[in-house]
């Protein structure tokens, strides 16, 4: 930021999570105006004293059209330069509509990028491609024939959707990871659960370990933004790394507790 100009604006939405209160933090020590916003008034970023402004938005797991035209209008009336997403849903959502948002930033790869470290399954091969170590996992399209699928993997299976994120019927849900100890009880989880007969599922070998995340952009040569992400695994591991401009891959392993 030159002398004597104004500070950028950056709109940080999902505010009520932790990785917003950091980037809340680290970009208003900086002298950046930061603006956090959520579905909710109270949010942690909110309260940071690194905060300057603060907006609620509609829903965007029940209204993602109106979240998506609310921050645009936002973004003009509020002079934002930057939109900064912390979750799947609204990362997907604002790379869905990227060029409507003008000279407005949003340091987040191409969609196409995005999907390639979001989808399970397909991080998964990609690991199995570079001959990264990777819990035996196998994707169940249908109940028939699931005992086929899952001979030979032992027990206990970790049993989630293949995104953090589902469209189900006209709204985004977060179906839940479940863990099956058995056979009978793997056929119980499917019985219970009606989000898993709507969707392809993973069904993937527990490992024990410890859980670790970290999330950060930076900058690398060639690159504007090199993006990276690993979520927080609790009962297996994963690798989620990729440069949003240039498309190259990093690997970065976590090995988490049950």
């Amino acid at each position: 930021m030159s002398e004597g100009a104004p500070a950028s604006r950056v709109l940080i939405l999902d505010a009520d999570q932790r990785s917003a209160l950091a980037a809340t933090r680290s970009l208003g020590r900086r002298g950046l105006v930061v603006v956090a916003a959520d579905e909710t008034t109270r949010t942690l970023a909110g309260a940071s004293r690194y905060c300057r402004e603060t907006m609620v938005y509609p829903s965007p797991y029940a209204h993602g059209v109106t979240f998506v035209e609310t921050l645009k209008r936002e973004s003009v009336r509020r002079r934002i330069d930057v939109v900064l997403p912390m979750s799947d849903l609204t990362t997907r959502l604002l790379l869905e509509h990227r060029e409507e948002f003008g000279d407005v930033r949003i340091p987040c790869p191409s969609l196409d990028a995005f999907d390639a470290v979001t989808d399970k399954w397909e991080l998964y091969a990609r690991a199995r491609e570079l001959d990264i170590p990777m819990p035996r996992t196998a994707l169940v399209r249908s109940r028939v024939g699931l005992a086929e699928t899952v001979a030979g993997m032992a027990f206990p299976l970790v049993v989630k959707p293949p995104r953090s994120r589902m469209m189900s019927g006209d709204r985004w849900v977060a179906p839940p990871v479940r863990y099956a100890s058995s056979a009978e009880e793997l056929e119980r989880i499917l019985a219970s659960d009606r989000s898993l007969g709507d969707h392809p599922f993973l069904v993937q070998e527990y490992v024990l370990g410890r859980g670790q995340g970290s999330r950060r952009a930076s900058t690398s040569p060639g690159c504007s933004i090199a993006w990276r992400s690993v979520s927080r695994w609790k009962r297996s591991r994963t690798m989620r790394s990729a440069c949003g401009t240039c498309g190259s891959w990093g690997t970065s392993i976590t090995s988490s507790s049950g």
